[in-house]
């Protein structure tokens, strides 16, 4: 007796970064680097910020970096978009964004007029 067995490949991606929680200071940039596994080659990577399209990339290793557009909790998505329509899809991450960062070690030496 014999039997055939189909596999399909599994494709998952991760994010390393950033985590979950993460606190960023607004005018700072996120560098996001999805790392693929299972052999997929996606056509696009997409990046949102609150449900809204911020980048894409179709090249490689996919990295995106991303301007902080504002303070407050922002929810962060990537999703994969896949040869023939298939999708993989991040969890939803949530970051704070602080306002501006405090100058350290500020020195006026002189005051102008």
């Amino acid at each position: 007796e014999t039997f055939q067995v189909s596999v399909e490949p599994v494709a998952l991606f991760s994010m390393t970064d950033p985590s979950d929680g993460s606190e960023y200071y607004l005018g700072e940039a996120i560098e996001l680097s999805p790392a693929f596994l299972g052999g997929v080659n996606p056509v696009k990577v997409s990046y949102f910020i609150d449900g809204t399209l911020v980048s894409e990339s179709t090249q490689s290793p996919y990295a995106s970096v991303l301007q902080l557009p504002r303070t407050g909790t922002l929810q962060l998505q990537v999703v994969a978009e896949l040869p023939g329509g298939g999708q993989l899809a991040s969890d939803s991450m949530a970051i704070e964004v602080l306002g501006f960062r405090d100058p350290t070690n500020l020195v006026v030496s002189e005051a102008l007029n």
